[in-house]
């Protein structure tokens, strides 16, 4: 899971320890995709730096939404950050990418602003999946870039589809872009679907890969500095009996991803910083 990239395309010019690049992010996919059969890629928000009127800005959300299509994503929620690019962006870009946005609380005139408010996967153990996108209303009150938009409140939205996703699901994932006050709001919804997992864009307010009761904790780190990750296993009643979490760095010792490092070419934007600051070989 990936979220709060920030924009974040390339690997930070930290003076120790260079972490982060959509390169290498796609690297750490296909490797684990190499050596895992049951995996879903999801994006919780905030990919983007949110600036609708900086061109060079613009260019690099264009490559963001291309590399996500090469990755494979399985489900990708809006944060407020896109949000902010307005309209015209989401007219433009809902035409220009397939992607599998997924948001159930954001309307517009009282109508959905994104079509699917979740997606169901069927993995190759047969696991069903559904995954409800969600934004926290918080995050939006100071929006004006859409304008009639409005957010209904999130346990309204979860009790409104929970029962439906329980009879086609064996696992719900709710997908947030989360203040903190929302993340703990969110705990009193175990009552009302089989399993509660979430991330969202509160950075490392959530721990990782945390099980208690029946509600998993997951969030990445940053900046595109990590992908998160979480292991679930499975009793053969379907029941999850052991949760692992981790965020994975994205070091600049990997090697980058050839097909997104066509893309970098494709879009013309450099892979790596002008001046390095960092020798992968030392």
């Amino acid at each position: 899971m990936t979220n709060d990239g920030r924009g974040e395309i390339i690997p930070c010019g930290c003076k120790t320890n260079p972490l982060g690049g959509l390169a290498k992010r796609g690297t750490v996919i296909r490797n684990v995709r190499a050596n895992e059969q049951n995996v879903l890629l999801l994006e919780a928000g905030n990919f983007s730096k949110g600036e609708a009127n900086d061109s060079v800005s613009n260019r690099e959300t264009d490559l963001i939404l291309s590399a996500m299509e090469a990755m494979g994503y399985d489900a990708i929620c809006p944060g407020e950050k896109e949000i902010q690019l307005g309209e015209n962006w989401w007219f433009q870009k809902q035409r220009s990418f397939s992607l599998p946005w997924v948001c159930a609380n954001l309307m517009k005139d009282s109508r959905p602003f994104i079509d699917r408010p979740y997606i169901i996967k069927l993995l190759p153990n047969r696991l069903r999946v559904a995954v409800l996108g969600l934004i926290d209303p918080d995050l939006l009150s100071q929006i004006t870039e859409i304008p009639r938009l409005s957010v209904k409140p999130i346990d309204e939205t979860v009790k409104k589809y929970s029962s439906l996703l329980a009879k086609k699901a064996d696992l719900i994932v709710l997908l947030a872009s989360l203040t903190p006050q929302g993340h703990d709001n969110l705990h009193h919804l175990v009552n009302f679907v089989p399993l509660l997992a979430y991330g969202g864009s509160v950075m490392e307010h959530i721990p990782h890969g945390v099980l208690t009761d029946r509600l998993i904790l997951m969030n990445t780190k940053g900046f595109g500095k990590y992908l998160g990750r979480a292991d679930l296993e499975f009793d053969k009643r379907g029941a999850i009996i052991s949760v692992t979490g981790q965020s994975i760095p994205l070091s600049v010792k990997l090697t980058d991803d050839l097909p997104i490092a066509e893309i970098f070419r494709q879009h013309q934007i450099p892979i790596e910083r002008l001046v390095p600051i960092y020798n992968a070989n030392n």
